[in-house]
């Protein structure tokens, strides 16, 4: 019985751990880059002892890779897209981007010092891909699918379709690395910024013929 009770508490102090270490990686990555960053300066800012680190994650790469997918699972969420079904396709995208948009912007720092390590390094890239970028495509494709079944949608390739989408997302993240001021400037108005995502992928570059 003891033990019964114990183990939901565990679990909720696993999380808190882990919460406050990838916070800690994700304040000091932005601040000195994934390379010069040093599991001691983790520990430091985590206040814990270094080595508590590794009872939670194996290594740096883990770490960091464990860290996007946190700040990946505030952003995009599976459950959005089941509740979205109540809305139109278009409202529904709009609304998801300009929340991820404006969420992803204050860690700008952050996506500058981390992505082009994940870029650079194979084994990091399929990591980051199995872990992070193929759950957004499978529930965006899921989305899809249930929108096609409906009657809803009239998208001929659901998958391909969902990796339009959220190459679209990428897109913009890495233009804003290498320094796009018009990617960055136009980050500053999350609404706005979707509303031209929305128009490029909904309406298409086409101009529409008066009637």
């Amino acid at each position: 019985m003891t033990r019964k009770r114990l183990a939901p508490l565990e679990e909720a102090r696993t999380g808190l751990r882990r919460t406050q270490i990838l916070d800690a990686a994700t304040r000091v990555f932005a601040e000195k880059g994934y390379h010069r960053a040093t599991m001691k300066d983790v520990a430091r800012t985590a206040d814990i002892a270094e080595g508590t680190i590794y009872r939670y994650f194996a290594s740096k790469t883990e770490l960091l890779i464990s860290m996007l997918r946190h700040l990946d699972d505030q952003t995009t969420q599976a459950g959005d897209l089941a509740a979205g079904l109540a809305l139109s396709p278009r409202d529904l995208l709009r609304n998801r981007l300009e929340s991820d948009l404006a969420r992803l912007g204050p860690r700008f720092d952050l996506m500058v010092a981390v992505l082009p390590e994940v870029l650079a390094d194979p084994s990091m890239r399929s990591r980051y891909y199995e872990r992070i970028m193929l759950p957004s495509i499978d529930g965006i494709a899921g989305h899809l699918a249930a929108r096609k079944e409906a009657g809803e949608s009239g998208v001929r390739d659901v998958a391909m379709a969902a990796r339009i989408f959220v190459a679209s997302m990428l897109g913009l993240e890495i233009m804003s690395v290498l320094g796009d001021k018009t990617v960055r400037a136009a980050w500053k108005d999350p609404a706005g910024l979707a509303e031209s995502m929305a128009q490029v992928l909904f309406d298409g570059l086409q101009a529409r013929r008066r009637t």
